[in-house]
């Protein structure tokens, strides 16, 4: 949601909210847009995969507050204005959530170390190789800030400020495949520098950095669970869609790119995951339905008990 014109009323504000993002999806469907996890953005995609239910109030209040700051500090403590802009954010969330993010861009640093002349790969240094990798924990760039900077809201219910995200098959990346051309341009354009120690010494390779960008389409939310930091992380279910590699995080020097298609059966990762999400989704379900006989058969005796008595 983008910040309100301050002399719009709230509700004209939440209209013309809701027709920038119709117009929006109506833009040319093969571009994709990649967000990066943000607070604001993780709080919608929340929504569009169900995570937060619409009777939720305090779901409701809490988007309001990652999402429109000031407007929550302005009108949350009058119990009357408030009450009006719930039943607006609301029917707002209803109305868009089917177009709020879902696709992601994940940026992580990595170092090379030498280039080999017989595979013509850059190696990655030991330490950022991606070695059959399924899980990648991902923080926001506010986790360690409180939401709408008041002291003692550093963690939101049902909004983690973060993610551990689940590929359906595991990552390796653990070289990068360059001719010796381009690999000479990265060596020049990094600018290398002599008497920087021996080779293999972590001086020698401290600025042959490079910056891997994973973008990926979420699927569903598993749950939240604490990660390494301590902070609750959503658990998520995503697909992989494409790799680059970039020589400089202004990503002007794009070293290597790929997209990601199931060698075997020529299934996309997203129609793999889309699957995984559907098998747990019928076994929900008839968990769901074994409960409620279950539960109604327990009624009718107990249906059956209270008569004979």
């Amino acid at each position: 949601m983008k910040k309100h014109i301050k002399s719009l009323s709230y509700i004209g504000a939440f209209s013309l909210l809701a027709l920038a993002s119709t117009a929006l999806a109506q833009e040319d469907e093969s571009y994709l847009l990649y967000e990066k996890p943000v607070m604001t953005t993780l709080s919608q995609m929340y929504w569009a995969l169900d995570k937060l239910s619409l009777q939720d109030d305090v779901a409701v209040d809490n988007f309001m507050f990652i999402n429109e700051c000031n407007l929550f500090l302005e009108y949350y403590h009058n119990e009357f204005e408030w009450k009006s802009i719930r039943k607006s954010t609301r029917k707002y969330i209803q109305n868009n959530k089917s177009m709020f993010p879902v696709r992601f861009e994940i940026e992580q640093p990595l170092e090379m170390a030498d280039y080999d002349f017989d595979t013509e790969t850059f190696e990655i240094k030991d330490e950022f190789k991606i070695d059959n990798i399924k899980l990648f924990e991902v923080q926001t760039p506010e986790y360690q800030k409180d939401v709408c900077n008041m002291s003692g809201h550093r963690e939101l219910k049902d909004y983690p400020r973060g993610l551990v995200v689940e590929f359906a098959k595991p990552l390796t990346l653990t070289n990068i495949k360059m001719s010796p051309e381009d690999a000479r341009q990265y060596i020049e354009f990094k600018k290398i520098v002599k008497n920087s120690g021996p080779r293999g010494s972590k001086i020698y390779y401290s600025n042959r950095e490079a910056y891997i960008v994973m973008k990926i389409k979420v699927f569903s939310v598993k749950g939240d669970e604490k990660g390494a930091s301590g902070s609750m992380l959503a658990r998520v279910l995503a697909a992989l869609e494409s790799i680059d590699v970039y020589a400089d995080k202004e990503r002007r020097y794009l070293m290597y790119s790929t997209k990601f298609r199931d060698s075997t059966n020529g299934s996309s990762a997203e129609e793999i995951l889309r699957k995984r999400v559907l098998e747990r989704l019928k076994i929900k379900r008839e968990e769901d339905a074994r409960k409620a006989a279950e539960d109604a058969e327990k009624a009718k005796a107990q249906e059956a008990a209270d008569s004979a008595s």
